[in-house]
């Protein structure tokens, strides 16, 4: 069985206080279209893109769910 995968790819980290950090997440093996939802440590939805900016210190997650229903998730702290 083949099933969908994420990673995040790339994340910006907050080096000084004021700073924003940002994330992309890349999903692969699932059959696209991607839909990707970013949660927050409160499990608040926060953006609905493959990319995310405007982050503040904290925990995040994404799930992304392929075309076909499945899903996969993956966190940075």
């Amino acid at each position: 069985t083949i099933s969908l995968d994420v990673q995040i790819v790339a994340v910006n980290d907050i080096v000084c206080p004021g700073d924003f950090g940002s994330a992309s997440a890349l999903a692969s093996i699932g059959t696209p279209p991607y839909t990707y939802a970013w949660y927050n440590s409160d499990s608040i939805l926060i953006g609905n893109d493959q990319n995310i900016m405007g982050l503040d210190t904290g925990a995040y997650t994404v799930i992304v769910t392929d075309s076909v229903g499945c899903t996969a998730e993956a966190a940075i702290h």
